[in-house]
């Protein structure tokens, strides 16, 4: 049996969108290209697609990211990272503004049993507070700062503060 570490993360942040907008872009499941950081990225997605037969307004339904892997760091071992990953979201509370979703199948850095959460809080308004969370098991030779350096900057720079902006770009029309 393999040796495993078991990781959790969370972040949280407060944004200028209302949490109504917030949460119809992190619910158009297939939007991500929409909101994902361009600079920079923390991984470098060249597109997004739903399963066949799934849609965003059904669970479970699996989005296939693909990775542009020529926009990896130079000497980035690219063994450690596919070519593509499915998340799949699998429990939407409407009313409560919370989801449910894991990524299934061969994960960057060999990260197995996935498993994250997205959570949006009305602060009035135009302001939100967004609270991303996940947790995984990483082979034990893989080092535990990068993958949660990794999901550091998914979770701000992507999900709460990317999602957030898209939101209120598209508000304004």
């Amino acid at each position: 049996m393999a040796e495993l570490t078991r990781i959790f993360l969370s972040r949280s942040g407060e944004v200028e969108c209302s949490a109504e907008d917030y949460w119809r872009a992190l619910r158009d499941w297939n939007g991500i290209m929409n909101w994902w950081p361009k600079e920079s990225p923390p991984m470098p997605i060249k597109s997004s697609s739903l399963k066949p037969g799934h849609s965003p307004d059904r669970v479970p339904c699996t989005r296939i990211l693909q990775f542009d892997m020529s926009k990896l760091p130079p000497g980035f071992d690219t063994s450690a990272i596919p070519d593509q990953m499915q998340e799949t979201l699998t429990y939407v509370d409407e009313e409560s503004r919370t989801l449910y979703y894991t990524l299934e199948g061969e994960t960057p850095l060999g990260l197995r049993n996935y498993f994250a959460w997205t959570t949006v809080d009305s602060l009035g308004p135009n302001r939100a507070r967004i609270t991303n969370s996940g947790r995984g098991d990483l082979p034990i030779e893989v080092p535990v700062d990068a993958i949660l350096h990794l999901m550091g900057e998914t979770f701000e720079r992507g999900v709460i503060h990317g999602i957030a902006a898209y939101a209120a770009r598209k508000r304004k029309g």
